[in-house]
């Protein structure tokens, strides 16, 4: 993500930079192509905003325990924004996040959820949804588009390896299983960091 936004970016924003110097020198001549440039340079403009907005995604700012929320609020929002699918984030309750590692590990999940269900199952809509009881709590990333591929092929990439990974180290576990209705829904439950020390 840093990488993203650092090198692409930043040749993005030289791009633009170039193109308002064209703009501007085909204005001076009163050429009619002018219009062409501004149209460049607002297009680059554009996906500079995308190309920043992907990187945030990719790799949010200070991420910690304290704002995992809202950093899948805003994953939400930049897939919506990039992907055209409908994305939406739920949490009703507070969900107990108490270290770095444990949100950082849910966000990646939830991620690559997201861009399993887009890429591979074609998904127009997607929930992320946390919630929670005494022992234990649930990250669900809920899609519809194409159902899920066959448990035996589980191991054979897409992602899923990284994401059960990801799950062992918040001792958790990860589910995949086709929705109701179709579709796919991915599920890491993982325990409570607080649950087994009440006095803490």
């Amino acid at each position: 993500g840093q990488e993203l936004h650092d090198s692409i970016g930043q040749q993005l924003t030289g791009i633009e930079f170039m193109t308002e110097v064209l703009e501007q020198k085909l204005n001076s001549k009163s050429l009619t192509e002018a219009s062409y440039a501004a149209k460049i340079t607002s297009l680059v403009s554009q996906t500079t905003g995308q190309a920043r907005d992907l990187a945030k995604g990719l790799d949010p700012l200070d991420l910690d325990a304290s704002n995992l929320l809202p950093a899948l609020d805003a994953l939400a929002a930049t897939t919506e924004h990039l992907f055209g699918s409908s994305c939406r984030f739920k949490c009703d309750k507070p969900v107990p996040i108490n270290d770095t590692s444990l949100a950082i590990n849910l966000f990646r999940i939830a991620q690559e959820a997201i861009t399993n269900a887009i890429r591979h199952g074609k998904a127009k809509n997607i929930l992320i949804e946390l919630v929670s009881n005494t022992y234990e709590s649930i990250l669900t990333v809920k899609s519809d588009g194409l159902d899920f591929p066959d448990v035996q092929d589980r191991n054979k990439g897409m992602g899923l390896k990284i994401m059960d990974y990801r799950a062992g180290i918040i001792d958790g576990s990860l589910n995949i299983r086709k929705g109701a209705d179709g579709g796919t829904i991915v599920a890491c439950v993982f325990p409570n960091r607080n649950a087994n020390h009440n006095g803490g």
